[in-house]
Order: structure tokens, then C-alpha cells, then sequence
């Protein structure tokens, strides 16, 4: 610390201490006080210093522009080019080796990541051959370091969204590994952190999730970035109620919803609004759900995103199912398959097609119900659901035709999907 107050700590670990004092330990910021020596201040040294620092702003300002201005041309280049001569530019020409390039490149994936996860993904593949090779290039520019965590972690997203695990878990292992040698900027620290937990949520290690979003929320509170801390509170509140927490989902999702800047990420609201209104149902405070489904039908309206809108849909049908309604369900369930077979969303699609059975059952009408589990199984086929999924339902189908089917049966196959959208191996083992 004395070394630190004197300024003859190397940078490394003068970074490290400044770290250590941002997380807040009292006794060493009281240490440091005590420690910091005012010096005089030399006037003309300070002018010759600042004026300095001046010139060399302006010039690192026109620097920065010129590679902007660049950036827009590369990225048409780049735009025109097929994928393979894309990557192939970006890891071996030293034309395209701008910072800002890559930057837009991973903005555009981070906003591909649910209209378009394949799309997603080339574009995150791009961003990392681009950040490795300026990483390379500045190998002690810790903020390239940044740029190349960045990179992985949203590839590792995008792997994450397109189903494919084993590659987002090498991604985000490697995001986190790169970071821990980065500039220590809280905000690039949180995001990866955050990735990283949205994946142990989709592989159902809901306390890593929670762990990972928790050491995203300091960063986040230590940056004061209070729109970034509605989001992971969001990631949170979900990993929460995954198990069973509803109370501490809802009280974490209401308070998302104060920080959440609708300006910044407007689809971000409807998210949070959506799970708040899911939570309140499973905790059976049916008046309070219903009066915040009525709030958010004009703001999904508005919106006009089609996964949105079916998901929105299919809540009104649990909610009308909650309640006894069952013809309203049964409407809303048909709308829901229909779109997500449209939209080629299979998992959702077949949850759904589950919930439609459950309201067939309650109703007695087993020949619907029999008629329903032969009309799925050929749509899943053509829809390329995987192979151990695809044996699930026509163990449905097997069991409907045989009226061996219960309320059970269907809520243990529902879960299985849930489980199986992010594991193709695993198996299903029906009820007794």
C-alpha cells in the first residue's frame, strides 16, 4: 500500500490494489488515506505535462476517427465476401485488423442472438478471428484482451441459443479464462460472467447460475450501471424460480423492473414483465397476474415480434387453464402450436401440443386427444427434433392409444423436454 500512495507499484499491481479498493474493504481504503502524501504542485512542470496530454488526446482523437471512418468500409467488404473467405480475411489480412470492426461485428451477433442464432453464431466466430488477431497485435493492451473475452463469451451465447453445448461451454470457459487477464473493467467482467451463467441455467446448474449472476451483480453495482443490474437480476429471478423460490422470483423481477432503462433494451421489459406474470401464476396469486397480463397485452402489441406475441398467447392459455376456462385455453394452445410449427420453434411447439393434451384430458375428449397425438409425431419428424425427443412422444402417442395416459404422464414428459431441449442424449423414462 505504501508503494501504492508513493506511485512506484508496477502497473499490474497497482491495478490489482485499485480493484481490491473499488470492492470496498474499509481497512485498506482507511490504510491508504492515512498513507496519501499531498506534494507540491509545480505550475509550469504541470502546464508542460497537461499541454503534453493535450496533443497527444487530439492525435489519438483523429486516430480513432480515421478508424471509424475505415470500419463502415471494411464491414461492406466483408459484408459482400462468402463466410469462409470472411473468416479467412479477418484472421490473415492486416487490412481489417480495426478495433471498431470487431466491435460492430459483436454488436450485430449480441442482437442476432434470438431473431437468427446461426447468424448469431458466424457472426460471434468472426468477432473472435478478429479480436485474437488484434489481441496478438497489442499483446500488452489489456483492453484488446477485453475485446477478445467479449468475443468468446458472446459466441459462446449464440452456441448457447442454437442448442449446441459442448461448444458454448469451451467458449464461455475460455471468455472468463481471458478476462482474469484484462484490464479489470467491471462492466466486460459482468457480461461475461453473465453469459457464462445464462448457459449453467440452460444446462440446469441453477446455484452456479445463481453464483455466476451474483458476481455479475457486484461488477455491476460497482460500475453504477443500473441497467445492467436489472438484466442479470432478470437471469436471477428465472434461476430462482427453476427451483421453486417463487417468492424471492417475483421480489427480484419487480425489482429488475425499477432499474431496466425501457429506452436502453425495450424488449427487456416485456421479458421481465412475461416472467413476473408466470411467477405470480405458479404461486397462485391468480388477480395479480391477470391485472399484469392486461397491462402488458398492448406493450407485446406494440412490440410486434411473433415469438413474443405466441409465448404472450400461450400464457393467457395457462392462465384461462388456471382458472377452469378450459375452451379459452384449448383457443389459445391451437394459435400457439400453429405458430411455433410455423416459426419451426419444435421444443416450444411440443410443450405446447402437451398443454392441449392436458385440456383435452381434463375434458374427457379421448378421441381428440388420440387424434392430436397422431397428427405430432409426423410434424416433430419433419421438424428435425432429435432423435431421443422424437422417441418420447411416440411413447405419448403409444400411450394415448392405449388410454394409459394421466395428468402425471403428461406434466413427467413435459418436464423431460424441458431438460432434453439442451441434452439430446438424455432419455425418457415415463411414469408407472
Amino acid at each position: 500500500m505504501r508503494r501504492f500512495v508513493e506511485g512506484t507499484l508496477p502497473a499490474a499491481g497497482a491495478a490489482e490494489v485499485v480493484r481490491h479498493l473499488l470492492s470496498g474493504c474499509d481497512g485498506c481504503r482507511r490504510l491508504a488515506a492515512r498513507g496519501w502524501r499531498p506534494q507540491p504542485v509545480d505550475a509550469a512542470r504541470l502546464d508542460s505535462v497537461l499541454g503534453r496530454v493535450a496533443d497527444r488526446m487530439a492525435s489519438e482523437r483523429a486516430r480513432v476517427e480515421r478508424e471509424r471512418r475505415r470500419a463502415g468500409i471494411l464491414l461492406a467488404e466483408l459484408d459482400a465476401m462468402p463466410y469462409p473467405r470472411r473468416l479467412l480475411m479477418l484472421l490473415n489480412s492486416e487490412r481489417f485488423s480495426n478495433w471498431f470492426v470487431g466491435e460492430i461485428l459483436l454488436e450485430r451477433a449480441h442482437a442476432a442472438v434470438f431473431s437468427d442464432p446461426s447468424q448469431a453464431v458466424r457472426l460471434a466466430e468472426a468477432g473472435v478471428a478478429l479480436a485474437g488477431r488484434i489481441s496478438r497485435q497489442r499483446p500488452t493492451d489489456r483492453l484488446a484482451v477485453d475485446l477478445h473475452a467479449r468475443a468468446w463469451s458472446i459466441l459462446g451465447n449464440a452456441c448457447r441459443v442454437s442448442s449446441d453445448l459442448e461448444r458454448a461451454r469451451d467458449a464461455c470457459a475460455r471468455a472468463e479464462e481471458l478476462i482474469d487477464h484484462g484490464s479489470g473493467d467491471p462492466l466486460e467482467e459482468a457480461g461475461v460472467l453473465a453469459r457464462h451463467g445464462l448457459l449453467d441455467h440452460a444446462e440446469r446448474r441453477f446455484d452456479d447460475a445463481v453464483g455466476r449472476f451474483d458476481a455479475a451483480l457486484r461488477r455491476c453495482r460497482m460500475a453504477g450501471d443500473l441497467h445492467l443490474e436489472g438484466r442479470v437480476l432478470t437471469h436471477k429471478a428465472r434461476s430462482l424460480g427453476e427451483t421453486g423460490k417463487l417468492s424471492a422470483m417475483i421480489d427480484l423481477t419487480q425489482r429488475a423492473l425499477t432499474l431496466i432503462d425501457p429506452e436502453r433494451e425495450p424488449r427487456l421489459v416485456l421479458v421481465a414483465q412475461h416472467n413476473l406474470t408466470w411467477a405470480l401464476k405458479e404461486a397462485g396469486r391468480m388477480d395479480e397476474a391477470l391485472s399484469l397480463l392486461q397491462e402488458i397485452l398492448p406493450l407485446h402489441a406494440r412490440s410486434g415480434k411473433t415469438l413474443d406475441l405466441l409465448r404472450l398467447r400461450w400464457l393467457e392459455g395457462k392462465l384461462a387453464q388456471a382458472q377452469g376456462q378450459l375452451e379459452r385455453a384449448e383457443t389459445a394452445f391451437r394459435e400457439v402450436y400453429d405458430g411455433f410449427v410455423r416459426s419451426a420453434v419444435v421444443f416450444d411447439a411440443a410443450l405446447v401440443a402437451l398443454d392441449l393434451a392436458a385440456v383435452l384430458y381434463e375434458q374427457g375428449r379421448l378421441p381428440e386427444m388420440k387424434q392430436l397425438a397422431a397428427d405430432v409425431l409426423p410434424v416433430f419428424r419433419s421438424l428435425g427434433i432429435h432423435r431421443e425427443a422424437l422417441a418420447a412422444l411416440a411413447l405419448f402417442q403409444k400411450a394415448v392409444e392405449q388410454e394409459r395416459i394421466s395428468l402425471r404422464w403428461l406434466g413427467a414428459l413435459a418436464g423431460y423436454l424441458k431438460h432434453a431441449r439442451d441434452n439430446p442424449s438424455l432419455e425418457f423414462e415415463p411414469p408407472a
